[in-house]
């Protein structure tokens, strides 16, 4: 779980960092194992990471409120103007906290993992089974030729299926937060094709994005240009009881049910940064 080097600023990514591992492990006297969705889950706190503030796009450490139980949503504020958020704080370090200058709250909606009900076609989907979603980009291993999706959308070591009803392949490798809870992972699924599937454009390997960024989702509906703007080491999805880790977060919503698995690319290359995992409504 890694912010570096998204953020690269030390006095940013300590405190980050910091706030990371203590929101995770909870007071020093009874730490909670990584066995288990991290301690401030249980507060009303999502996640902890950096993200990009106003109109300078400052990087700033912060902490993302659930805004269900804060009634903020949307609200960027000074960690100082978050009482639930200190009352946790406190409980971990106690009352000195002036090393929290620059930490902001953001107040989120929960985000909702993007996979139309398993009964649906969502129009235009390049898969429909095992769950409705988007195929991603495409990876090779050995002599061995598959693209990948979301986890929770090849969520079963199963045949998968293109929106026709056609099999594409096989589901050979899957992670998925929201079906193996108490673990904090990545949500990934790998499908090796069929011999007789034509096989996607190759890619022009990872990117590492070292602060905000221009990308571009590449959904079934097309290409839609977003900002990423901040980074999490980990964030919770409450509907899910899931724990996901090393998150960008976009500036806005710009994907839709059916889209989880669309293949994300630096904007104006073939450079992967990731796939789409789910969207916040606020």
């Amino acid at each position: 779980m890694s912010l570096w080097p998204f953020a690269t600023a030390p006095d940013v990514l300590s405190k980050a960092l910091a706030l990371s591992e203590a929101l995770r492990a909870g007071p020093p006297a009874t730490p909670r194992p990584p066995s288990v969705s991290p301690y401030a889950v249980d507060f009303g706190i999502l996640g902890v990471g950096v993200f990009a503030l106003g109109a300078t796009r400052t990087l700033v450490p912060g902490i993302f409120m659930d805004a269900t139980a804060t009634r903020r949503a949307g609200a960027v504020v000074p960690i100082s103007e978050a009482p639930l958020a200190i009352s946790v704080l406190i409980a971990i370090f106690g009352t000195n906290l002036g090393w929290l200058d620059g930490v902001y709250a953001w107040h989120l909606v929960p985000p909702e993992l993007q996979l139309a009900p398993p009964a649906q076609v969502n129009p235009g989907s390049l898969l429909s089974k095992p769950q409705s979603g988007t195929l991603g980009t495409c990876v090779l291993w050995g002599t061995n030729y598959g693209v990948l999706t979301a986890g929770h959308v090849g969520d079963s070591l199963a045949s998968a299926y293109d929106a026709a009803g056609a099999y594409v392949g096989d589901v050979v490798f899957t992670r998925d937060p929201a079906n193996h809870r108490q673990q904090t992972r990545a949500d990934v699924a790998l499908i090796s094709l069929a011999p007789d599937v034509p096989r996607p454009p190759r890619t022009a390997g990872a990117a590492t994005l070292t602060g905000p960024s221009a990308v571009e989702v590449r959904s079934s509906a097309g290409s839609t240009t977003t900002s990423v703007i901040g980074k999490t080491s980990w964030f919770h999805f409450p509907a899910y009881a899931a724990d996901y880790e090393d998150l960008y977060l976009t500036a806005g919503a710009v994907t839709q049910v059916g889209d989880s698995g669309s293949a994300v690319f630096l904007a104006g290359s073939t450079q992967v940064v990731g796939h789409v995992i789910g969207a916040s409504p606020g």
